[in-house]
């Protein structure tokens, strides 16, 4: 896994396994992971939802996002979460288009599951003032601009503009030309 390589490529003293968990048994893990000598952990789906919910603490991004993909142990042992899947999408937009203005800019999103909500977050820290989803159902749609509203509470407080949301779906993104 890639993760083991960046362990030892940095000399890391660590271990990254693999570890199937159904979603029944994902509260009895997480209450078991430390004693069994774990740092932390990474969640995927379908757990990253019920990983932020589980958490003693939340970074501002995983609250805003509203799932939990990096999880770790404070010194007295309190589950801390993250969720890097923002600043992921970020990092490498701004490496593949550093040219690339998002102030005040307007993205369009294809699909609105789960990574939408992370993207939603990262283009509006960024500055974007509009957002288009385009997605296959409605209700996936809806979903989204619920999350949208999540991300703008957040940061409220900060110097962010108030995000302009649509969605369309995908049957009529043609109207759009």
């Amino acid at each position: 896994m890639i993760h083991g390589y960046w362990l030892q490529d940095y000399r890391i003293d660590g271990d990254y396994e693999k570890i199937a968990v159904p979603p029944e048994e994902l509260e009895r893990f997480l209450s078991t992971l430390r004693a069994q000598g774990f740092a932390g952990c990474n969640v995927t789906l379908p757990h990253k939802e019920e990983a932020l919910r589980l958490s003693a603490n939340a970074h501002p991004a995983a609250r805003a996002i509203g799932a939990a993909n990096t999880l770790w142990f404070t010194s007295d042992g309190r589950l801390q979460a993250d969720n890097t899947d923002a600043y992921g999408f970020m990092t490498h937009l701004k490496a593949s288009a550093p040219a690339l203005k998002l102030k005040g800019a307007t993205a369009v999103i294809l699909g609105a599951g789960g990574a939408a909500r992370a993207i939603i977050y990262g283009l509006q820290q960024a500055g974007v003032a509009h957002i288009v989803i385009a997605n296959r159902t409605k209700a996936r749609a809806g979903a989204w601009r619920k999350a949208s509203a999540r991300c703008s509470r957040r940061l409220r407080g900060t110097r962010q503009r108030a995000l302009s949301r649509r969605a369309i779906f995908w049957s009529t993104r043609r109207a759009l030309a």
